[in-house]
């Protein structure tokens, strides 16, 4: 079951609502794409991600501000509800120029759900990242640099390969490598798109290098005396957010290093996605 499962007979206060949805349409007013997302449904987080809810909302501000709509000067003046308990529709009323037309004055669906008051209309949401599904999934045809794949929730992207990293490792206090080896670093970026309100990185994305069936995971993992290089499994993030790039580096055997693949594992469902690193 989901989260939202689990509290199925639980209800809500009329008042919690009227709060709800005026801080909803504040935080379209104000941009604030955390919030937003935070206060739609469960089902449409999980169904368009933080990074097609954050385009809509640019969107929109976008279309108001070209019409001369000044969001500063709208507020909530009225919050009228139709039913309650654990499911209500909602529409407000909104002060200021071309209050309304905005989608809030009319009746949109909330449930109450996760212990709080949550939107369920998503239906002028769009996948802002379109054509990723499955790309990448394919060992046979894996991406290149620059290569971004929708890893179940998060956003991965490659941004630098270095198949020949000894004199970084040994800068950031690691020791050489062994006879026959080498030190091959990569620099990652990821911003979680799924719909929990935290989640720790190491809990849901795994990290390897590939030649053949040889497999480099954490126990070749390069060494170093530096804090804040090297992917840390312990950061948590919340939607929207993601990471300074870090650094997921290997002792790799020479003779691999041609056709050496970087592989990152979804850990909760273990689809794979892949990317080539030998240029």
């Amino acid at each position: 079951m989901t989260e939202a499962d689990n509290s199925q007979g639980e209800e809500g206060s009329d008042s919690d609502l009227v709060q709800a949805a005026t801080e909803h349409f504040e935080a379209l007013l104000e941009g604030d794409a955390e919030v937003y997302f935070a206060l739609l449904s469960r089902e449409c987080r999980e169904r368009f991600g933080m990074a097609a809810v954050e385009a809509t909302l640019d969107s929109r501000r976008f279309r108001a501000n070209s019409d001369g709509v000044d969001l500063s000067a709208l507020s909530v003046t009225d919050v009228s509800i139709d039913g309650g308990g654990s499911d209500a529709t909602v529409s407000l009323d909104i002060a200021g120029p071309s209050g309304d037309q905005f989608r809030e004055t009319l009746p949109n669906q909330w449930v109450f759900e996760e212990g709080g008051w949550h939107m369920d209309d998503c239906s002028d949401f769009r996948v802002s990242q379109g054509g990723l599904a499955g790309v990448g999934m394919d060992r046979d045809d894996p991406m290149a640099l620059g290569g971004v794949g929708d890893v179940n929730g998060w956003l991965v992207s490659l941004t630098y390969i270095d198949t020949d990293a000894e004199d970084f490792v040994v800068e950031f206090g690691g020791g050489p490598s062994a006879d026959g080896s080498q030190y091959v670093s990569v620099q990652v970026g990821f911003d979680y798109n799924g719909a929990e309100p935290s989640i720790t990185v190491g809990d849901e994305l795994e990290f390897s290098m590939v030649s053949g069936e040889t497999v480099y995971g954490d126990e070749s993992a390069c060494e170093t005396t530096e804090e804040g290089v090297y992917f840390d499994s312990t950061v948590t993030l919340a939607p929207g957010e993601s990471t300074a790039n870090p650094s997921v580096c290997r002792q790799i055997a020479t003779e691999d290093v041609a056709g050496l693949l970087l592989r990152v594992t979804h850990i909760p469902t273990g689809d794979q996605w892949w990317w080539g690193l030998d240029g």
